[in-house]
């Protein structure tokens, strides 16, 4: 799994993210421990940090916070449950208020700099550069969130930018300070790039190490054979005992946990004796007839489509489109004909734009959809509208209605649910009458033969998240609760509780002695691999004790299909390749456990240098590592700026938890 997502971060998609996220965290050398507030107390205009000199205020930092919320909602949108691996992968926590903080003194750090070097952007500049997403994504997002980018426009939509502002109460004159801010961070890191350098030799050497071909020997010590060989050896009891304790006082290894075991009755609602009648589930049918659609409504429409290929001829495009809406607005019956002659929808043209009957939530274009069914009568057209295709213009051709399930089709359901939901009200009511009864064990019991309860134990069960579990560990001895779910009711009555204990020796010897060897031999792997790494045992001595086999011409780069099924394989037998392909001489070695397992691998051989490839692959390589040198120069740069920094919390805009 991890090399794939090693392979992932190396995407240029994952790059780009990866690099925003990075330049939001590139103060990872802070000393504030944001992460471990529980949020700041007062509002208003009180700063929060200063740094050398220059407050940062509250509401500043709650925008940058939610800033930092939405860009971990995209990446745990974006990679699921391997998001927190990535971010702990690059040295972060997904920490919104640790990130906004960091983010934020980066920028003051930065803007100092700035504005010590004669650096000047005029506003029409500053302006232009609301269309470049990078500028925006990496340093001024809190301001110009997703939502106000329009493709349409190919940029930045003033009005929708204008309408955000005033809702977060930022006035022009301050977004224009923060841009022209932006725009000066963003030369800086220019200046800055520009001390990365890619010498050719390092180039040579990540081209060897990326495409040129290895040789490997690999050496697999047993973990199994390690085993068998230290049960040869007598354990004492004395050694065992000790063994035994120290488990005990650090994990509680050998603990047996509570168990408990319980009566349960459970009641179904179909045989609770509650009856509905036909005219309930018919009352309920007509009230909720839209749970029974069998046909929903449909529309067929025309469509002429006027493409907007360039984002400069928006207009033009769009008084097309009108001249041609006007024109069909006198004479509806033209629009079969005019859509055959205009249209720019490949699929429809030469139907005269017709478009077969589609529900609600069939068109991926909402504004299209929507505008379909809004249409009132047959032959009606609708004014111009603008969807993610371009503009258009649409007609009205049939509408079919909806249609619902008959009655007799769907009453069983009905009463079946009525049921359930009488049963859902009634049961709690019933059941906590008769716990309040003197006797009530033999009030449930009569109960239960009454409603046709079914009887059934459980024995020894172990505390967990299933409902039936919780409810058996909240009750005492002797004790009955309830609980419904979907489908049921269930009575509980605790018969016995087995309290949580620590077994003798004796009782799990064989147990222990095992998880003995196995730690033993575990050890014995580790410092095997200890010595490996460190020299004092070379590879041609591992003959006796390990398996040891031979790859063909392998490369790390996946451009290459005939060595991917030998990749796969060692990937399979246990095999890291990340680590294999870090060995940079021949004769290197590198030793590691994998599940249970001694690993060492050594370079047999490099392929010779093949300049015609490397010509071919040069510009790409240079490319990447020019990139992550530019990364590693600014991080360098960021934490010189953190070193020399006077940073200053407002300790009373937070409550630190101890």
């Amino acid at each position: 799994m991890i090399i794939a997502l090693r392979r992932s971060i190396k995407s240029r998609a994952f790059k780009i993210v990866l690099w925003i996220v990075i330049l939001a965290a590139s103060g990872a050398l802070s000393i504030f421990e944001i992460a471990r507030s529980s949020f700041f107390g007062k509002s208003g205009m009180s700063w929060i940090f200063q740094v050398n000199g220059r407050k940062i205020f509250v509401p500043e930092f709650m925008r940058s916070v939610a800033d930092q919320e939405e860009r971990i909602r995209i990446m745990r949108a974006q990679y699921g449950q391997y998001a927190d691996l990535y971010f702990q992968m690059m040295g972060m926590k997904m920490d919104p208020k640790e990130l906004a903080a960091n983010d934020l003194i980066r920028k003051a750090l930065v803007n100092s700099v700035a504005d010590k070097l004669p650096l000047y952007v005029d506003q029409e500049a500053a302006q232009n550069q609301l269309n470049n997403p990078m500028l925006i994504s990496q340093e001024i997002s809190d301001l110009v969130p997703f939502s106000t980018w329009d493709p349409s426009l190919g940029g930045i939509n003033p009005l929708a930018l204008q309408a955000y502002l005033q809702h977060i109460g930022v006035s022009s004159s301050e977004f224009n300070h923060q841009l022209t801010q932006a725009v000066k961070r963003s030369d800086v890191k220019k200046l800055v790039e520009h001390a990365a350098y890619t010498p050719e030799f390092e180039l040579k050497e990540q081209f060897a190490k990326n495409y040129l071909g290895h040789k490997f020997s690999i050496a697999t010590i047993s973990g199994q054979d390690v085993l068998s060989q230290v049960k040869k050896e007598a354990i004492s009891d004395e050694k065992l005992q000790s063994y035994f304790d120290l488990k005990n006082s650090q994990t509680k290894r050998y603990y047996v946990p509570e168990k408990r075991s319980a009566k349960v009755v459970t009641f179904d609602p179909a045989n609770y004796g509650i009856a509905i009648s036909d005219a309930d589930a018919e009352t309920y049918y007509n009230n909720n007839k839209a749970q029974y659609v069998e046909q929903p409504a449909q529309v067929q429409v025309r469509r002429i489509l006027f493409k907007v290929a360039d984002p400069t001829q928006e207009q033009t495009v769009k008084q097309r489109a009108e001249s041609v809406q006007q024109e069909l607005a006198k004479n509806p019956e033209t629009f079969a004909a005019k859509a055959k002659e205009v249209s720019e929808d490949s699929k429809t043209a030469a139907q005269g734009g017709l478009v077969p009957y589609f529900n609600k939530g069939q068109q991926a274009d909402k504004t299209f959809e929507r505008t379909s069914f809004l249409l009132k009568e047959d032959g009606n057209i609708s004014d111009v509208i603008r969807t993610a295709d371009g503009y258009e213009i649409v007609q009205r051709v049939g509408k079919k209605m909806q249609t619902f399930k008959p009655l007799t089709q769907v009453s069983k359901d009905i009463k079946d649910l009525l049921r359930k939901k009488k049963f859902a009200e009634r049961f709690a009511g019933d059941v906590r009458a008769l716990l309040n009864q003197p006797d009530s064990a033999k009030a449930l019991n009569a109960f239960a033969q009454e409603k046709n309860g079914k009887e059934s134990s459980v024995k020894d069960l172990a505390a967990g998240n299933a409902i039936l579990a919780k409810t058996i560990f909240r009750l005492k001895d002797k004790e009955t609760s309830f609980y419904q779910d979907a489908q049921q009711g269930v009575v509980v009555t605790v018969t016995e509780i087995k309290q949580s204990r620590l077994p003798s020796l004796e009782e799990i010897k064989s147990q222990v002695k095992e998880d003995y060897y196995k730690d033993e031999a575990a050890k014995k792997v580790a410092a095997r691999i200890d010595e490996i790494n460190k020299g004092a045992v070379s590879f041609d001595k591992l003959k006796d004790e390990a398996k040891i086999e031979k790859t063909g011409w392998i490369r790390h780069s996946h451009d290459f299909k005939d060595d991917q099924k030998e990749k796969n394989e060692l990937t399979q037998k246990g095999v890291n390749l990340g680590k294999m392909f870090q060995i940079e001489n021949k004769e290197g070695v590198v030793a590691y456990e994998s599940n249970g397992n001694g690993i060492i691998i050594r370079l047999d051989d490099i392929a010779p240098f093949d300049k015609a490839l490397f010509d071919e692959k040069k510009a790409a390589l240079l490319g990447e590592l020019e990139q992550q040198k530019k990364g590693l120069v600014m991080a360098g740069f960021v934490a010189s700026l953190y070193r020399n920094a006077k940073i200053n919390k407002n300790e009373s805009q937070f409550r630190i938890e101890s």
